[in-house]
């Protein structure tokens, strides 16, 4: 069922390729791209041999996709234009198109070998059926053909779902589904129940709005994953070395291997119009690091666009006490319960939060307090990002009579029953259980001095925190 679920997928693309960030500023192949939010779709298209210009070093990226276009472009993504020639010197059958004389030359064998996979159909009217090479293609239709292209070697399963989805209309929401064609519902329905598609924010679906050129290189160009190893000119592996400094500049990446192709070193020469992206941000080439995910483009011998990305991260998150730190090697070790200790690694870029004080440093760290961690794993070493570190606070019973109270600070002066002499301030707060005289919920007001207390709670910074006062009010003669 992987490749069903591979068709679901695709339905998305469509719609989330309208809503593509602007790419970063830099080299491309078209001048009418450097700003556009699509220029990195486009370059990797270009590079991949499946969109060309119009000429001039012009894509026109909001012309609107022709049904012709559309067929020769899905051809090359599926890896299949080479097989056209071939198809169209043994195909004498007849033309199913009634206006194949107007195709243009360099897509009707592409149009033929669309409509023999069940990929594009036409429109029949009467006894004929036309294709209608030069109008432009509307997202409906879009969708229907991409879905079926990812299904294209075995589609008959697909359009028999489909078609007995056909009159569900009623399970759209969409506030302009009445514009769906019939034909369309049933491929829509099955992408929306996987998740895959969506329509615009104010509830329509824009069923008849026409595909442009940036929006069909944005969707081809999600579709890479599950296209790109039809792509002859593409090598995908990591990067064992960049020779940026180099003349010319140079990649070295180690391929992915398999049972029949092996995994090699293969080195590049970079092209100085060669783009360069890492993630959504163009970048140069001395940016790429090794070990970074590699997808190379080559035209010529050289690298024309490098699609890159860095090894996937692990993060931790960690809470427990410290337990010793190692000023010399940068780390603290940290115990999380009674047998697991981690160590830690503290760099420059390790931002420490000391008693909610930020700006702190390892030295500030000290064995005891609590902490909390968040950082990556690397290798076998953690090293820490971010660091919360708390004193644990002191646990504390007294006991003695009240000789002073502060009531504007709310604090209370108690001298100790084990000296007579030694006193300790105490802090009250509203969350302090206070009890008189087998009274319950007695408030700081309901002391008095002459009192004897007894109090459990915490030391701060030299200052008794009440969780709990008991109190007697003194004997009266």
């Amino acid at each position: 069922m992987r490749r069903r679920t591979v068709t679901f997928l695709l339905a998305v693309l469509l719609v989330a390729a309208l809503a593509l960030p602007a790419a970063a500023g830099g080299r491309g192949p078209f001048r009418d791209c450097e700003s556009h939010w699509a220029k990195r779709q486009v370059a990797l298209l270009k590079a991949a041999r499946i969109l060309q210009g119009i000429g001039n070093n012009l894509f026109n990226p909001e012309g609107q996709m022709t049904r012709a276009e559309v067929a020769v472009m899905m051809l090359r993504a599926l890896g299949l234009e080479g097989l056209t020639v071939v198809e169209a010197r043994g195909n004498q059958g007849p033309q199913p198109f009634g206006d194949a004389a107007v195709f243009p030359t360099w897509s009707k064998n592409h149009i033929r070998a669309c409509f023999d996979r069940g990929l594009l159909l036409g429109e029949v009217k009467g006894s004929d059926r036309f294709f209608n090479p030069m109008k432009p293609i509307p997202r409906q239709e879009f969708v229907v053909l991409l879905v079926r292209a990812m299904d294209a070697d075995d589609p008959a399963d697909l359009e028999a779902l489909a078609k007995s989805l056909m009159g569900e209309r009623q399970l759209l929401e969409f506030t302009d589904r009445e514009a769906i064609g019939n034909w369309a519902i049933g491929y829509i329905l099955i992408a929306l129940d996987k998740g895959w598609v969506q329509g615009y924010e104010d509830g329509t679906f824009k069923p008849n709005e026409p595909v442009t050129r940036a929006e069909a290189a944005a969707f081809i160009d999600r579709l890479e994953d599950f296209l790109g190893c039809k792509w002859t000119n593409r090598y995908v592996g990591t990067v064992k070395a960049v020779g940026a400094t180099a003349t010319p500049p140079t990649i070295t990446i180690t391929t992915e291997g398999d049972e029949g192709d092996p995994a090699e070193d293969l080195t590049f020469p970079v092209a100085a119009t060669c783009t360069i992206y890492a993630g959504k941000d163009e970048v140069e080439l001395v940016a790429l690091g090794v070990g970074w995910e590699v997808k190379v483009f080559v035209e010529d011998g050289e690298a024309v666009f490098i699609k890159a990305s860095p090894p996937e991260v692990e993060e931790f998150e960690l809470k427990g006490t410290i337990t010793e730190i190692d000023a010399a090697a940068g780390t603290f070790t940290v115990a999380v319960n009674d047998t697991v200790s981690k160590t830690v690694k503290v760099t420059v870029d390790t931002k420490i939060k000391v008693n909610g004080e930020d700006g702190k440093v390892l030295a500030d760290l000290a064995v005891g307090m609590a902490v909390e961690v968040e950082g990556i794993v690397d290798g076998e070493l953690l090293v820490a990002k971010k660091v919360e570190a708390e004193e644990e606070d002191d646990e504390v019973e007294l006991e003695g009579t009240i000789t002073a109270i502060d009531a504007a600070n709310k604090l209370l002066t108690v001298t100790l029953s084990e000296t007579e002499t030694e006193t300790k301030t105490v802090k009250v707060t509203d969350d302090t259980e206070i009890e008189i005289d087998d009274g319950d919920d007695k408030k700081f007001a309901d002391l008095a001095v002459g009192m004897t207390v007894k109090v459990e709670g915490t030391t701060e910074d030299g200052v008794v925190v009440a969780d709990e006062i008991e109190a007697e009010s003194p004997e009266t003669p």
